[in-house]
């Protein structure tokens, strides 16, 4: 399997999907991290978001 890393502000598409699967491995809602998203792709903080994806699933971040 080969996996991709990517940061999110090249896949925006990816920002929802990418809230839940932190909620799911974190329990924290998914609103706070599209919070913390919105301010990365805006520009609005220094604290990136990755992922790593096999195909286009997200396997990681």
């Amino acid at each position: 399997m080969e996996y991709t890393f990517i940061r999110l502000k090249a896949r925006e598409d990816l920002k929802e999907r990418a809230a839940a699967w932190f909620y799911h491995k974190w329990g924290v809602p998914e609103a706070a991290y599209l919070s913390c998203e919105e301010a990365y792709i805006k520009g609005e903080t220094d604290c990136g978001w990755y992922l790593c994806l096999a195909g286009e699933k997200i396997v990681g971040a």
